[in-house]
């Protein structure tokens, strides 16, 4: 997987972000390891596609800098993903956890409208269960890529 670092950092970014705080040796191990993102984009593709037509003109962000950073970073991530989806390696739908419409929207999105859609989407754009990290960290290495894996 040639994303391996990018999903890495984006991984532990969202985690931070999620818990609030630095993360444990265990924790960070198990991040470290897991061969999926952990967030999952909230709005389908028309859902977005209609959002993005309707809020073009609106200048006035929704979202503070840190999440305004955090869904610039995942939707980033997911666009360059989406890509190679659409060139052909589509087995990396289930590694960002998006749909075929999803992957195509996102493919599609200049960095204007990635940042338009980070800023002004209230919240998060991107859904995340942080106990999965808890209880994942917990786990004997092997058990834990499992672990990760079910719970996707």
């Amino acid at each position: 997987m040639r994303h391996n670092e990018d999903l890495i950092d984006l991984n532990l970014n969202i985690v931070r972000y999620g818990v609030g705080r630095n993360l444990s040796t265990a924790e960070r191990e198990y991040v470290q390891n897991l061969p999926f993102c952990l967030a999952k984009l909230k709005p389908t593709a028309e859902v977005l596609r209609s959002f993005v037509s309707a809020t073009a003109e609106t200048r006035h962000p929704k979202n503070s800098l840190d999440v305004i950073s955090i869904n610039r970073d995942y939707l980033n991530f997911a666009r360059l993903v989406a890509k190679d989806i659409l060139a052909g390696s589509t087995e990396e739908m289930v590694m960002v956890n998006l749909t075929w419409d999803q992957a195509v929207l996102l493919s599609g999105l200049t960095n204007k409208k990635i940042t338009h859609i980070a800023a002004c989407w209230e919240g998060l754009v991107f859904s995340f269960q942080s106990t999965t990290i808890a209880r994942g960290a917990e786990l004997h290495p092997f058990a834990a890529l499992y672990h990760a894996a079910a719970l996707q």
